[in-house]
């Protein structure tokens, strides 16, 4: 069985690893499956906090709900490629402004997406971040690879971290009930269960 502690150790990273400006890949439920080094770089998260988590990390819980809900039924219902100017934050909850550009990585034009590949950059520099991604998108032994390593490494993220485990990394990295509600799409309520079993988890003992 295939088991995930790091999201940077796989084929396709080859490729995305050569463009200077920070690249995730998420799977069909949106989950991180890859970053690439210029993000670890610029957002400060090392890619074994990621596994199991959501894009949705990385925008700040006060940021427009109607442009969040318009870019999820744009991009993960609708399947369309989506790009604009957002607000994101660093691990250090350090705010900066980026353009967004998220397309949906297709086996051929009639099929689903398989994958969305994410790109942000300093608005001034999306002339140049459209270039890195047109090469990327060019690029047929990415494809290649990205099809054949991407259903056991998304089955394997899900293993690793399903919501439960993924709301307890976040609870054990400090962000805050609201925080988490946001990041992950749940209720607060829900979120206080999950930190609720976590201070009462026995510990085990000594036989």
């Amino acid at each position: 069985m295939t088991t995930i502690s790091n999201l940077t150790d796989v084929p396709y990273g080859l490729v995305l690893n050569r463009v200077p400006f920070p690249m995730t890949l998420t799977d069909r439920d949106n989950r991180f499956v890859f970053v690439n080094e210029a993000f670890v770089h610029r957002y400060g998260f090392l890619s074994r906090d990621l596994v199991g988590l959501t894009p949705r990390l990385l925008i700040p819980r006060h940021s427009s709900k109607r442009m969040l809900a318009g870019f999820e039924e744009q991009v993960l219902r609708q399947y369309s490629r989506w790009e604009g100017e957002v607000l994101n934050r660093r691990r250090d909850n350090e705010t900066f402004r980026v353009h967004l550009s998220v397309f949906p990585l297709r086996l051929n034009e009639q099929a689903e997406p398989i994958a969305f590949l994410g790109v942000t950059c300093p608005p001034e520099q999306r002339m140049e971040m459209l270039t890195e991604v047109v090469a990327v998108l060019a690029d047929q032994w990415f494809h290649g690879a990205l099809q054949r390593a991407l259903p056991t490494l998304s089955a394997a993220v899900g293993a690793a971290a399903p919501r439960q485990a993924a709301i307890q990394k976040l609870c054990r990295m400090g962000f805050s009930t609201k925080e988490i509600a946001h990041i992950m799409g749940v209720s607060p309520s829900t979120v206080g269960v999950v930190r609720w079993r976590l201070r009462t988890k026995p510990t085990s003992k000594a036989k």
